[in-house]
């Protein structure tokens, strides 16, 4: 019996079992249609994230992956993108985030990946936050435009590494629409005002509660 009980409390343990899991989903947006060109701005991709338990502080690498090239262009030496991740905690602020702070730069560890490494974000006792990822562009070119009535797409998929890091689920998003005639103006990459672009976004958060072990 001891042996039994010894087995079953070394199986909790690795499973997390009792454990406040910090869960993200992403918040649906509405794509952005955008010429089949060689760098185009896609919709922001945002995760809305729940700590069903206990004030922490994670800790954690995250990344986006895209189904075509990333083209966000560079903004220093060090290999850093315009990309931002914008960490957000609720009630949202008003003011815009400060680089290093709150905002951070990407790096482009592979032709589709964008990467943030050792991100840390203060999750509050059965609070929320959020992550935004701000000020994407992507190869539409590659994609193409197909030659049927259902368009193609520039999808992105979010994924996070480390001890500490929030689980995302159901990570893939649909971020834009290619198609010959966009109907909405494409803009110019500015890294240099990329910041000044990013404000609160209050309200527009949806999340739905996970109880841990529920379905």
């Amino acid at each position: 019996m001891k042996n039994l009980l010894a087995a079953i409390l070394v199986l909790c343990s690795a499973a997390g079992v009792g454990e406040a899991a910090v869960v993200c989903n992403p918040v649906l947006p509405v794509p952005g249609i955008v010429p089949p060109e060689p760098s185009v701005q896609v919709t922001n991709y945002l995760l809305g994230c729940e700590n069903s338990g206990a004030a922490q502080t994670l800790v954690f690498d995250l990344s986006l992956f895209l189904n075509t090239t990333v083209t966000s262009q560079p903004v220093d030496a060090s290999g850093h993108v315009q990309t931002l991740a914008i960490l957000e905690e609720f009630p949202f602020a008003l003011a815009t985030p400060t680089l290093g702070v709150d905002a951070f730069y990407a790096t482009r560890p592979s032709l589709n990946q964008l990467k943030w490494t050792g991100l840390s974000v203060f999750a509050p006792e059965n609070g929320a936050f959020s992550i935004r990822i701000d000020d994407i562009w992507a190869d539409a070119k590659a994609v193409g435009v197909s030659g049927m009535l259902i368009p193609n797409v520039i999808f992105g998929f979010a994924a996070t590494e480390g001890v500490d890091a929030p689980v995302v689920e159901n990570g893939q998003v649909v971020l834009a629409y290619v198609v010959r005639q966009p109907t909405q103006p494409v803009p110019t990459p500015e890294p240099a005002t990329a910041l000044s672009a990013v404000a609160g976004i209050a309200g527009m958060v949806l999340l739905r509660r996970k109880t841990v072990g529920g379905s």
